[in-house]
């Protein structure tokens, strides 16, 4: 028996799986050597067994398909990287990879919370067995430390009956409540005087010039003033 293999653009194989063999005694199997594909989509390799009897007419040629399903791979977009305490990421999942199924081409989203961050839906808790496209964009991140805290979140492309494709990896950085923490150190003052009230804040943003504080000043009656003492 010879077996011919007919490989279609970007599958490449080995051994008998790719090559085919010539002079074959039955029986026997063509289970040995791999097939890659190297395209997004699937494709078919044709076998075409024909037996052969010394001296006499070749017999009528079988053929055989096997689809060859590519690598499952997860496209994703950062569309948030920096979101504000209690905010809402938005990650958005596409896929180039076309199975012979695509009902059998899911995504898993897992999240990675550190300490001070808690969640809430697929922002907090991921997902299973999604299909693309679609978004991380439901739920809340909330920050009670003093600090950015940044979330992870892995996106595994799983096709079934293949292995998995190779995780991506997305990172969102959340920020912390601003807070001011107000000191007077002169509570009452004299006529024509000056306040002295410090403001510190424990907080530590992404970029710390974003952090500022306004100060507004209300003048009751019969006081005026000059400066930052009147103007905040």
């Amino acid at each position: 028996f010879d077996v011919v293999v007919t490989l279609p653009g970007g599958v490449s194989g080995t051994g008998i799986a790719g090559n085919g063999a010539v002079g074959q005694t039955a029986p026997f199997s063509i289970n040995a050597g791999t097939l890659t594909n190297t395209n997004s989509a699937f494709a078919t390799v044709t076998y075409t067994v024909t037996p052969k009897l010394l001296g006499c007419a070749d017999g009528p040629s079988q053929q055989v398909d096997v689809i060859i399903e590519p690598s499952p791979v997860a496209g994703v977009t950062n569309l948030l990287p920096l979101i504000c305490n209690t905010g809402t990421p938005d990650i958005s999942i596409t896929s180039p990879t076309t199975p012979s199924v695509l009902a059998n081409l899911t995504f898993d989203v897992s999240v990675s919370l550190p300490a001070g961050i808690a969640g809430t839906g697929v922002a907090g808790s991921g997902i299973t067995g999604a299909t693309a496209p679609f978004s991380v964009n439901t739920g809340t991140l909330t920050n009670s430390s003093n600090a950015i805290r940044t979330v992870t979140y892995t996106i595994t492309p799983k096709l079934s009956g293949c292995a998995n494709g190779t995780p991506q990896v997305i990172n969102v950085i959340v920020e912390p409540s601003p807070i001011a923490v107000v000191t007077n150190n002169s509570a009452a003052i004299c006529t024509g005087g000056t306040p002295n009230i410090d403001i510190t804040s424990p907080t530590s943003p992404n970029t710390p010039a974003n952090l500022t504080f306004d100060v507004v000043v209300s003048l009751p009656a019969g006081v005026t003033g000059t400066g930052i003492a009147a103007n905040g």
